[in-house]
């Protein structure tokens, strides 16, 4: 998919956070920009830190999942919106209580996702989000 889209994606695998600084170094100057995905082991407030300072001083855009992250500096996340989910899954336990032959409705996957994104990260890099400040369903961070 990445690649019909004209992406060529980096895969740099870590194991430890003692990785982070030299994985990053490794890939800071080729990458155009970063995706961090949700891994405990790795991803630690010192790690983090390294991360956001490195990719703001070299204006690269940092992508996750999580908008707490986005609150700490990187650009953007893209998430479930945990509301929303919350809702779909109190109405798939309705229907399961509500009719017992019903012994499973599957797996569903959620409908509705929250974009968030952080406007000082933004004009640190030179990127403009104009088009997303008068969004009611996108939550900007100052």
């Amino acid at each position: 998919m990445a690649s019909k889209l004209g992406l060529n994606l980096i895969k740099k695998e870590i194991t430890s956070e003692g990785e982070v600084k030299s994985a990053l170094k490794n890939i800071i100057e080729s990458a155009d920009s970063l995706w961090i995905i949700p891994d405990s082991t790795v991803i630690t407030r010192d790690s983090l830190s390294i991360i956001l300072k490195t990719t703001l001083s070299h204006k690269m855009p940092t992508f996750c999942t999580s908008s707490a992250i986005v609150r700490a500096g990187a650009l953007a996340s893209i998430s479930p919106d945990y509301a929303h989910t919350g809702l779909e899954a109190s109405k798939m336990a309705q229907t399961l209580l509500n009719s017992p032959t019903v012994i499973s409705l599957g797996i569903k996957h959620p409908e509705k996702f929250k974009l968030s994104l952080n406007v000082q990260t933004a004009n640190i890099i030179g990127i403009d989000i104009s088009a997303f400040q008068s969004r009611p369903d996108v939550f900007l961070y100052p």
